[in-house]
């Protein structure tokens, strides 16, 4: 009678698999090493874009200020200037 083919086959095969396994932490380690990286510089980006819209609200509203109360400033000029020109 035969004996019933090996179900392992080449998948358990030990010495392949410890190197696989060193193989694969390697890569795995690599991977992490990279994600860690990406996930730093995300952060980065996402604090920097924050930043950078902190500040342009800020700029916005002040420029806002600014062109009001030289908008009011020029016609209080003007009606100045105007009531002179009328002596």
């Amino acid at each position: 009678m035969k004996m019933p083919q090996n179900s392992w086959g080449i998948a358990f095969n030990f010495r392949r698999i410890s190197c696989n396994h060193f193989a694969f932490t390697r890569e795995f380690c690599t991977f992490t090493r990279e994600f860690r990286t990406f996930t730093r510089e995300f952060c980065t980006f996402t604090r920097e874009f924050c930043t950078f819209t902190r500040e342009f609200c800020t700029f916005t509203r002040e420029f806002c200020t600014f062109t009001r109360e030289f908008r009011g400033d020029l016609h209080a000029f003007y009606d100045n200037e105007r009531n002179w020109f009328c002596f």
